[in-house]
C-alpha cells in the first residue's frame, strides 16, 4: 500500500499539473493579468516597436478576456485608425510616383515629337532651297550664279544656321560667363 500512495499523489500532482496547462492554453483561466496589464503591453508593442501584428494580438487577446474594457476598445480604435493612416500615406505616395512617371513619360515623348518635327522641317527647307537653286539653274546652259541668287542662297543657309543654333539653345543650357583669372 506504500507503493500505491506514493504513485497516486505523484499521479494527481501531474494531472493537475496537466489540467492547468491545459485550461491556461484553452484560456479558461487566465494567469492574472488583468485589463489594465493587456493594455499596458498592446501600448508598449505599439508606442514602443511599432509592430502593429504583435500589438494588435495583444489587444485582441485582452478583448477575448475583456471584452468591454473602453481602455482596451479604444485602443483597438486607435491602431486602426494608425493602420488607415499609414496605408493612406502609402497610397498618396505611389500615386505620386506614379504620377511624376507618367510626367516623366508625357515629356519625353514630347520632347522625341519636337526633335522629330524640328529635324523634318530643318530639312525641309534644306531641300526646298536645294530644288529651288536646281529648278533656276536649269533654264540657264551657264553654271554661273546671278548676284540675285547668291544673295537669296546664302539668306537661306543663314536662316538654316540661325534655326539650328535655336534648337541647339533649346537643348544646351547657354554658356557662363567665366571670370578672368589672370
Amino acid at each position: 500500500m506504500m507503493k500505491s500512495k506514493k504513485y497516486s499523489g505523484y499521479i494527481s500532482a501531474v494531472a493537475r499539473g496537466a489540467i492547468g496547462c491545459f485550461l491556461l492554453i484553452t484560456g479558461h483561466v487566465s494567469a492574472s493579468m488583468t485589463a489594465t496589464d493587456y493594455f499596458n503591453e498592446g501600448a508598449a508593442i505599439y508606442i514602443g516597436s511599432n509592430d502593429l501584428k504583435a500589438a494588435h494580438s495583444r489587444v485582441d487577446e485582452g478583448l477575448r478576456v475583456y471584452p468591454k474594457d473602453f481602455y482596451l476598445n479604444e485602443l483597438k480604435k486607435a491602431m486602426k485608425e494608425d493602420e488607415k493612416q499609414q496605408n493612406r500615406q502609402k497610397n498618396d505616395k505611389q500615386q505620386k510616383q506614379d504620377q511624376q512617371q507618367q510626367d516623366q513619360q508625357k515629356q519625353q515623348q514630347q520632347q522625341n515629337q519636337q526633335q522629330k518635327q524640328d529635324q523634318g522641317q530643318s530639312s525641309q527647307p534644306s531641300q526646298d532651297q536645294q530644288q529651288q537653286a536646281q529648278a533656276q539653274n536649269q533654264p540657264k546652259s551657264s553654271e554661273e550664279m546671278t548676284p540675285q541668287e547668291a544673295k537669296l542662297l546664302l539668306d537661306a543657309m543663314k536662316q538654316d544656321e540661325q534655326a539650328s543654333r535655336d534648337k541647339m539653345r533649346l537643348i544646351i543650357a547657354p554658356p557662363v560667363p567665366v571670370e578672368k583669372d589672370w
